[in-house]
Order: C-alpha cells, then sequence, then structure tokens
C-alpha cells in the first residue's frame, strides 16, 4: 500500500452568535481539512487547526507538503513525520507554527488510514482500547454574570459532572460570576478555569486567590505560554493546579514547561502540535514528571474531537476529554455521526467508537457548502 494523492481543503462555518473568550471573539470557525487516499482505495482524513485564514494551510498542504508523503507507506508514519519536519526546518529554517499544524493533518489523516485498513480504531493501535472516557464542559463563554451561571446549568442539566468557565477580566468581575456558578451547579460540580493567557502574573495571582476559595480545579493559561518565568511562579505561589500547552508544538515546546515543574496538566492539540504521532509522545512526556494529559480541543472540528478521543482512550496519564458544547458546524455537521460529541455524553463520560479508523465518515454535501477555495 501506498500513498497515491494527498490534499487539503479551507473549511469556514460563520456563526449565528459570536464565542466569546476573555481575550477574543470569533464570529467563524476554521479549518483545513485533509484527505490521503491510497492506491488500493483507502481513505482517510486529518485536520490542520487553521485559525482566520485556513487556504493558508491547504496550500502548504497541496504545494508543500503532499509531494514529500506521495509514494510513502501509510504505515511508516515516524519515518514520515521525521521527513515532513527536517524538510520544513531545511526550507524555511523552523519547524513550528502554521507548518507543524499543516503536518499535523496529514498525520492524523494517515492514523485514519491505518486503521482502515487493518479494520482497527486508532485507540487500538495506540494501545489502548474502544471505552468511555471521561469528558469535561467546554465553555462557559464570556457573557453577563446572570447568563454565564446560566451555560453552566445547563451543561449539568446535559449530564456533564465538569465544566470550564472562560474568564479574563478584573478580579471582581470573576468572583462574582464563579460565586454565580457555584450556587448555579454546587459543590459536588468539578470547575476548571481558562484565562486564554489573559493576565500578567500579578493579576494571575489575585485572580488565583479567588479561584482558590471557590474550589476551582485547575487554572488554564494564566497567562501566555511564552512566559514560563511566570508560570513557575504561579506554580509556587498557588495550591491550584495549573495547565497549559495548546499553544505548544512537539515535544521540544512542552518539554520547557514540563521539565521546570511549571505546569500539573498538558493540553496539547493533536491539529497543532504534531498530529497523533507527535502528540502520544508529548503524553509519554508527561510521565516523566508526573503531569496528566487533557487534550485541547476548543473550536477545532471533527477530525480533532475524534483524534483526541482515540488519544484519550490510550494515554496512561489522561485525566479529561474536552467536549466543546457551543455551536460548532465544522465539528456537529462534518462528519456524519461525530466523535466526542456533547450529544453523546451520559453522566460525564463520552463513547469511544470501536470502528475502523476515527471512526467517522466526512459528509461531502457539508464540504462543499463550507469550503471556500473556490
Amino acid at each position: 500500500m501506498k500513498v497515491s494523492r494527498v490534499s487539503a481543503i479551507p473549511l469556514v462555518a460563520p456563526l449565528d452568535r459570536p464565542f466569546r473568550t476573555g481575550v477574543a471573539t470569533f464570529t467563524a470557525f476554521y479549518s483545513a481539512l485533509v484527505r490521503v487516499e491510497t492506491d488500493d482505495g483507502v481513505v482517510g482524513h486529518g485536520e490542520c487547526l487553521a485559525r482566520y485564514q485556513p487556504r493558508a494551510w491547504s496550500d502548504l498542504v497541496n504545494e508543500v507538503l503532499a509531494p514529500l508523503v506521495v509514494g510513502a507507506d501509510p504505515f511508516d508514519v515516524e519515518h514520515t513525520w521525521e521527513r515532513l519536519y527536517r524538510s520544513l526546518g531545511s526550507f524555511s529554517g523552523h519547524s513550528r507554527g502554521i507548518l507543524l499544524e499543516a503536518m499535523s493533518g496529514i498525520d492524523i489523516a494517515l492514523w485514519d488510514v491505518m486503521g482502515k485498513a487493518l479494520g482497527q480504531p486508532v485507540a487500538r493501535l495506540l494501545g489502548g482500547t474502544t471505552r468511555e472516557v471521561a469528558a469535561y464542559a467546554s465553555s462557559v463563554t464570556v457573557d453577563a454574570t446572570a447568563a454565564m451561571a446560566a451555560q453552566a446549568a445547563g451543561f449539568v442539566e446535559r449530564g456533564f459532572t465538569s465544566l470550564k468557565v472562560k474568564i479574563g477580566r478584573d478580579v471582581a468581575t470573576e468572583r462574582a460570576v464563579l460565586g454565580a456558578i457555584r450556587d448555579a451547579v454546587g459543590d459536588e460540580v468539578e470547575v476548571y478555569v481558562d484565562a486564554n493567557g489573559a493576565y500578567d502574573y500579578p493579576q494571575a495571582l489575585r485572580v488565583a486567590e479567588v479561584l482558590e476559595d471557590h474550589g476551582v480545579a485547575w487554572f488554564e493559561e494564566p497567562v501566555r505560554t511564552e512566559y514560563r518565568g511566570s508560570y513557575a511562579k504561579l506554580r509556587a505561589a498557588t495550591r491550584l493546579a495549573l495547565a497549559a500547552g495548546e499553544g505548544e508544538f512537539t515535544r521540544w515546546g512542552m518539554h520547557e514547561l514540563l521539565r521546570t515543574e511549571a505546569i500539573d496538566i498538558i493540553q496539547p492539540d493533536v491539529c497543532r502540535s504534531g498530529g497523533i504521532t507527535e502528540t502520544r509522545k508529548l503524553w509519554a512526556l508527561a510521565t516523566l514528571y508526573h503531569a496528566r494529559y487533557a487534550p485541547h480541543v476548543g473550536g477545532s472540528g471533527a477530525l480533532c474531537a475524534a483524534a483526541s478521543v482515540h488519544l484519550a482512550a490510550a494515554a496512561p496519564n489522561f485525566l479529561t476529554y474536552e467536549c466543546s458544547v457551543p455551536a460548532n458546524p465544522l465539528r456537529d455537521e462534518l462528519a456524519f455521526e461525530p466523535v466526542g460529541h456533547a450529544a453523546s455524553v451520559r453522566a460525564g463520560r463520552v463513547p469511544v467508537p470501536d470502528r475502523p479508523g476515527l471512526g467517522i465518515e466526512i459528509d461531502p454535501a457539508v464540504v462543499e457548502r463550507y469550503r471556500v477555495d473556490r
């Protein structure tokens, strides 16, 4: 079996209602859908994390990376990954950013091909099994205090036992928000918060005190991840677990956060961090530092969700899966039967599919609806 074709299609899905974090407002969701075909008819799909202008990621896949993959054995993922990584370094002088995100989509598609060719789910190829995995609702978006409390209560009504809240405003506002959410969901529901790097260190320290008072389980991206010294200081100054890593690329970037014991929970995004081949190395690396793995999904699409669920099923240090709840057509509609979808949650858990590959099939009509390369 050989790879016969690699292609990518940019997708944009406008939103009826903007999605707000503490630092940004999203009016659409974006993705670059990767398709890998083989000479015996097996087809796999992957996804690149492609914010704002997915044509750029698709062009990279189609024009730069595809020629390096065509003709390869799809099972030779380790050598293909290294060849792409080294080639990108030679072409551009670095191997990060959009380059790694484009690579990630191809790698995910290759794992989908392998699973389909063997008739096995990706979770089994990774050494795991098809079972249910713990999931939390993501996220209570930034809004008026009463509206945020209502969002949180709605997540619990849908069967979630843990949820994440977007923050990033002043201390008084966050104190009011967390208090209202606790009143709405009670003390038994686990609450996480995500600042998306909104604070500097002094602000983050003051906010951390509020979060401790309200029994928050983790503080995600309190400051921008490149400010690693601030993470280390905050980790020493608070009882909260710190989480980060969605903005990191490969084991080299994640190692810098882990070796200084600046974080307790790694959150790589499989569509950014190098695909499945590299992400499994990240959770293996995290075991050396007693860190847990909680994959980032956020505003990504159906392939990111599916790949993350399979990785979660195999990782020995897996903590919980980010199950995005707000409407996202690229996650909700792209696959005939989405994996890791909020509708599948039962008692705070989502099923891992036992179908071959990633366990989903792409709806070509939805691809045509949202593609932007014409």
